[in-house]
């Protein structure tokens, strides 16, 4: 049976850039707005696909180091 340790301090850390990065992009979004452009939807899907294309090749890039090496560079 595997135990649930995590680093909460991590998770805590992701869910406010998370939701930092949401209330960042709504923010801009209602910008758009302003400037009579009503296409919410597209606005978001678009933001949906760069960010996963973007992330997915730097999951690849970042998976394909050595664990070691991110610990060396480590400041902590």
């Amino acid at each position: 049976m595997q135990s649930n340790n995590y680093d909460r301090l991590f998770f805590v850390i992701v869910l406010i850039l998370v939701f930092s990065g949401f209330f960042i992009f709504s923010s801009a979004t209602l910008g758009i707005f302003e400037e009579g452009i009503n296409h919410y939807l597209f606005i978001v899907s678009k933001q949906i696909i760069v960010g996963l294309i973007f992330g997915m090749i730097a999951l690849r890039v970042m998976y394909r180091i050595h664990y070691k090496n991110w610990q060396k560079w480590s400041i902590l």
